[in-house]
């Protein structure tokens, strides 16, 4: 199977994450995406456990509620 790569310089971090699940749930083995996206195992595996286990493949920040004084 001949790997396509791509320049990923207009894609924000999201959107690449989300590209890594899509080519995962479409089939294609993490060796693969990491030759597509010239990202490493570890950041490819990271998007794709993150996403089995939340639903999205990257931990939203919660944010801090900032506490009035009164």
């Amino acid at each position: 199977m001949k790997v396509l790569s791509f320049d990923h310089c207009d894609m924000t971090k999201e959107d690449m994450r989300w590209f890594i699940v899509g080519a995962h749930e479409a089939g294609a083995a993490e060796t693969d995406i990491m030759a597509m996206t010239n990202l490493s195992k570890h950041t490819v595996r990271y998007a794709i456990d993150t996403y089995k286990r939340t639903g999205q493949p990257f931990y939203e920040r919660q944010r801090q509620q900032h506490k009035c004084k009164q």
